[in-house]
């Protein structure tokens, strides 16, 4: 099967290595991940299920870049793009996060394949390539002490988010992209004991000297 090449791509190819000029853009979509509102009670948020259970998304990860701005002599050769995907240091500690998968590589062949390139009016290209990835979430533990106290203060809500990252190389500068899941945690609050008020004294001496006035009337 022929493949089909523009002249820009065929020179990318064969470019000797320079300086980076593309900027490539890592853009999650997770078109079923419902939106939930900041600052504010939202019951359309996803509920974080108790210990043993797992809160999960699946969506995928596009990464795209256009060569505007960029000369042929600013350009290298394409090459192999790794790419990493991690959680980050402020997500709760409580809350286990497992990235599927948390490493993959955007090849030179994918990078290259007419399916994948886009060429432009004004005779620039413009390349993406998209990659399936599931973000499940699931308490490893009940919260404690100020990990309970900063959920109490967010009325019950957590926020997890995903980073992507790809180093710089020859053809592509370094890039980030992440994502924010805000879930529901109200179930990990822990419940207020609930106790009968008890009535003030004199609200009592009250009570028990009607009671008795009640029961002399009736004799």
């Amino acid at each position: 099967m022929r493949l089909w090449a523009s002249p820009l791509l065929l020179a990318l190819c064969a470019l000797p290595a320079s300086a980076a000029c593309v900027t490539p853009i890592l853009d999650f979509q997770f078109p079923d991940k419902p939106v939930c509102k900041v600052h504010v009670e939202d019951p359309d948020c996803a509920v974080l299920p108790p210990q043993g259970e797992s809160l999960t998304f699946t969506g995928e990860l596009v990464w795209q870049w256009d060569t505007q701005g960029c000369g042929l002599e600013q350009l290298g050769a394409p090459e192999d793009q790794p790419i990493q995907l991690r959680g980050v240091g402020t997500n709760p500690a409580w809350v286990g996060l497992t990235i599927d998968p948390d490493r993959f590589v955007v090849t030179v062949a994918e990078q290259t394949h007419p399916d994948n390139l886009q060429p432009q009016q004004d005779g620039t290209l413009r390349g993406e390539v998209r990659k399936a990835v599931a973000i499940a979430m699931a308490a490893t533990r009940a919260p404690a002490g100020e990990e309970l106290q900063e959920l109490e203060e967010s009325g019950g809500y957590e926020t997890v988010t995903v980073l992507a990252q790809a180093e710089a190389n020859d053809m592509y500068t370094a890039s980030f992209g992440s994502e924010f899941f805000r879930i529901d945690a109200r179930g990990f609050l822990e419940e207020p004991q609930r106790e009968a008020p008890a009535l003030p004294p004199l609200a009592a001496l009250l009570a028990l000297a009607s009671a008795a006035f009640a029961l002399r009337r009736r004799a």
